[in-house]
């Protein structure tokens, strides 16, 4: 594709024009996995290949051994007095900006790992993209060995009995949760604070309280707790998924059984085939099995109820199951309340939850470990549940069914400090939250929405009815579906880079809606992606999203395969599809397909303010709607650094397609300069159509 050429000397010129040189080519990172034969590493690579060969070369060549957007970064840190070099920073996301393609090393924890434990293997692949090593043995030891270590004085005598087989199959399961309790008890040695401070407020930057009290950056103490130190309760959880997935438990769905044993980390309990209810109930539990029957859970299954209680797992093996919880009367809300209530604060949230209780895999200080094997299941619960991780690991796993998840916020696939993990292998789903939800990441942590399969919906309430935007009070502060957050503030003591959201769904005909920040968008540090596989899809967002990277972030949008369409029920407003502000990077890359999209101002393509934004559509009959000029490959110059360029690059690699018929714009097999606005600054605007030259606009204007 000649247009590449073209390309290339203009990046040269745009980055001579502003005195910047190469940098060496041995001193360029490139993501991939750590050296060593450990099973489940990251590779490069996907399956089905979300790129083609043309654009990895070129694209690697021009963005990644120039390096041009990691020297603008690092011009930035110095200038901005250190306010970005917070020690929060995630090794992946500068990787990625140094490397645009490297996201397929993140890409590769939703592909279909060769390991039989592919649960355990996406938390230790979380955990390296948290630059932490998570490998540990798999987890060993009988029954009896078991309880010898969860009872140091002998348990108490045990209400009925278990099978040989079945004593078995949980010895390693119970091993591997007397390690996750010693790691847990070190770890809290190393904090001034008590442990019991950080399960109460660790949470409470995120979650709707009456009277918060979240951790203070600027203490040293705890920004070393929030930061540092989870290496081995990362491969201690790892390998208690590991022994759950290893175990086999699914023969004995169906079986008869009742044992009941209390240990100083919680209840095991054992209940046999039947329809039950459970009501809620204080007391913590380590291991709950519940053999089979459609099963009503009102209490908070797979949750922390204590610092003292750092274990709880949850296991169904089959039956169509209701997760809930004991409901106020609230009939004007769209969930529910429990007992909390709910409550107000000027500019964050209106009549939000306020529940204290974490639900259905709810990590606070530990581990919380929910499967459910098999049946058509729902979900429901209100904060900081459905795979919610804060200073632990929560995984919700559900093999097989028609589910429905829904949940207010800080919920489905949603971590700080932690690792947090939604994993759904099959059936027809229905996701429904308002924030922070299906895959977010805040600092330090990796909160992740994984669906293999099924035609499936994912909602984040538009409207500003809980939690108005800033941008539009009307509309809804979704940081859903793929985002990553950090915490900016005005000063360095303060701030921490953010972390990293990823929503993946391998296949199915797919519908997402949400509002302000989703579909694969960072802030402030923060990495969050959408990766779509094959199927027809629809998104509706309407500000920063599909591949938006803003405030130093990184938004990925990249999907494989599929008829999609954006912006068929909510018309797109702000920076979409491939776009950048405040030094962020956006990249949004489709594979195939004939696709239609509703582009507003700075989309497809498009930065602003020292930003880089890429799109790419590499096969396809395409449509692009817009009454915006800046779009398709367009830049808005301006910024507290002008001298550094924002760069706006537009591709469609194939297909017969229509584009807004601006004069001078783009045209089916055309290359044209991409619309440029602002007065100061270093800017380049340009877009292709098929073998077109690229047609870029390079203006330098010297702030004055």
């Amino acid at each position: 594709m000649r247009a590449w050429v073209g390309f290339s000397l203009a990046l040269v010129a745009c980055q001579e024009a502003a005195g910047i040189t190469k940098i060496p080519e041995d001193e360029v990172l490139v993501l991939g996995p750590p050296r060593g034969p450990r099973v489940g590493s990251p590779t490069l690579g996907l399956d089905p290949p979300l790129l083609v060969p043309f654009v990895e070369h070129t694209l690697s060549q021009t963005l990644g051994s120039s390096a041009a957007v990691s020297l603008e970064l690092a011009e930035a840190k110095a200038l901005s007095g250190g306010l970005l070099s917070n020690g929060a920073e995630l090794l992946v996301v500068d990787r990625v900006r140094q490397q645009p393609l490297a996201f397929r090393g993140i890409a590769e924890l939703f592909s279909a790992p060769s390991s039989t434990s592919p649960v355990a293997a996406r938390i230790r692949q979380a955990a390296w993209l948290l630059s932490a090593d998570a490998y540990s043995e798999p987890a060993i030891g009988g029954f009896e060995e078991a309880l010898a270590q969860l009872c140091p004085d002998r348990c108490p005598e045990a209400e009925g009995t278990l099978s040989p087989e079945l004593a078995q199959a949980l010895g390693p399961i119970l091993n591997a949760a007397a390690e996750i309790d010693r790691v847990q008890r070190a770890r809290a040695e190393s904090s001034v604070r008590s442990s019991a401070w950080w399960f109460e407020h660790g949470g409470d930057a995120l979650v709707a309280k009456d009277s918060p009290e979240p951790p203070n950056p600027a203490d040293p103490g705890d920004r070393a707790y929030l930061l540092l130190g989870r290496e081995r309760l990362y491969a201690a959880a790892a390998a208690l998924v590991e022994a759950i997935e290893a175990a086999e438990l699914s023969r004995f769905a169906g079986d008869l059984a009742h044992y009941r044993l209390e240990t100083p980390l919680g209840l095991i309990r054992v209940e046999g085939r039947g329809d039950d209810r459970y009501p809620a109930s204080p007391e913590p539990v380590l291991l709950f099995l519940e053999l089979g029957g459609d099963d009503v859970y009102l209490d908070a299954v797979a949750a922390n109820k204590s610092a003292e209680h750092p274990v709880s797992i949850h296991l169904d093996l089959e039956g169509d199951d209701r997760y809930s919880y004991p409901e106020a009367e609230d009939a004007e809300e769209r969930l529910p309340a429990d007992a909390a209530g709910r409550g107000s604060r000027d500019g964050v949230y209106r009549r939000a939850s306020l529940s204290a209780n974490g639900r259905q895999a709810s990590a606070k200080s530990g581990v919380a470990i929910l499967f459910d094997f098999e049946g058509d299941d729902h979900y429901q619960a209100l904060q900081a549940s459905q795979a919610y991780a804060d200073q632990g690991v929560a995984v919700l796993a559900d093999l097989e069914g028609h589910d429905r998840y829904q949940a207010e916020a800080v919920s489905q696939g949603a971590a700080q400090s932690g690792i947090a993990i939604l994993y759904d292998e099959a059936g027809n789903d229905d996701y429904q939250a308002v924030a922070r939800a299906q895959g977010f990441g805040f600092v330090a942590g990796f909160g992740a929405l994984d669906d293999q399969e099924g035609d499936d919906r994912y909602a984040c309430r538009i409207d500003g009815g809980i939690y108005p935007s800033p941008q539009d009070e009307e509309l809804s502060a979704s940081l859903c579906q793929g985002a990553g957050l950090g915490l900016r503030t005005g000063l360095v003591s303060n701030a921490l880079g953010g972390g990293l959201g990823l929503l993946r769904d391998r296949r199915g005909d797919d519908r997402y809606q949400a509002a302000v920040f989703a579909q694969g968008v960072g802030y402030f540090g923060g990495l969050g992606a959408l990766l779509e596989g094959d199927g027809d899809d629809r998104l509706d967002l309407a500000w920063y999203g599909a591949g938006a990277g803003v405030h130093f972030g990184v938004g990925l949008y990249l999907d494989a395969a599929g008829h999609d369409r954006l912006g068929d029920e909510l018309t797109p407003r702000h920076l979409v599809l491939g776009a950048a502000h405040d030094f962020g990077l956006g990249l949004a890359v489709d594979q195939a397909g004939d696709d239609q999209r509703q582009l507003p101002s700075l989309s497809a393509g498009a930065a602003s303010a020292g930003g880089l934004g890429i799109f790419v559509d590499a096969a396809g009959d395409d449509r692009y709607l817009s009454r915006a000029k800046l779009v398709l490959g367009a830049v808005n110059l301006g910024g507290p650094f002008p001298e550094l360029a924002t760069i706006g690059l537009c591709l469609d690699a194939g297909g017969v397609d229509q584009y807004p018929d601006f004069e001078g714009g783009p045209k089916d097999q055309s290359g044209w300069a991409g619309e440029v606005s602002g007065e100061d600054g270093l800017g380049l605007a340009g877009g292709a159509d098929g073998q077109a030259d690229l047609g870029a606009d390079l203006r330098w204007s010297p702030p004055r």
